[in-house]
């Protein structure tokens, strides 16, 4: 089924998910991934900002099948644009076959959801976060189905109190990938 672009974009805020319908070899861009480029990329230049997100600032959601080209779209997206990216994936495995960090250890969250307190960040994870997104433009979060509410709230709240910014995610522009 063909998707519209109004289906997936929320007017009220900066933020859009796409949908890659297709599992093949990539040999080439489906028309899919040549649509999202040109989206995301006109998302981050109108991008104004707003209580939530900051001028320029983006959060999108990429989804569809293992092997539909998600994250080489999401690389294709940062290379055009020219903009620094940091990918960390939220499994061992997946963080192994990229050669990436898992999303605990880049933000330091822990393993325990437990342990979460809304209150404060300390000075080693404040430092740890700022030195690991230094110059740093998107945030690429593979396989985010396998995050839970709790840690996805953590990742947003860890990155506002490290870069001491009110926006979502520290006001950086995220892209979430995930089956």
């Amino acid at each position: 089924m063909e998707s519209k672009e109004s289906d997936y974009i929320d007017e009220d805020h900066d933020h859009v998910m796409f949908e890659l319908t297709e599992k093949k070899k990539i040999k080439k861009f489906t028309s899919e991934q040549n649509e999202m480029v040109p989206r995301l990329k006109k998302m981050q230049q109108e991008s104004t900002g707003s209580e939530l997100f900051k001028p320029g600032q983006i959060a999108a959601f990429v989804q569809g099948p293992a092997g539909s080209g998600k994250t080489t779209a999401a690389n294709k997206f940062t290379e055009k644009l020219g903009i620094n990216v940091i990918y960390s994936e939220t499994t061992g495995t997946a963080a192994a076959q990229l050669k990436s960090a898992t999303i605990n250890t880049l933000l330091g969250l822990g393993r325990n959801d437990k342990d979460f307190t809304e209150t404060k960040l300390d000075l080693n994870k404040k430092t740890k976060i700022i030195n690991a997104l230094e110059n740093v433009g998107v945030l690429v979060i593979d396989e985010v189905s396998m995050l839970t509410p709790v840690t996805l709230t953590k990742i947003n709240f860890y990155l506002q109190k490290a870069l001491d910014s009110k926006y979502l995610f520290g006001g950086i522009s995220v892209i979430l990938i995930g089956d």
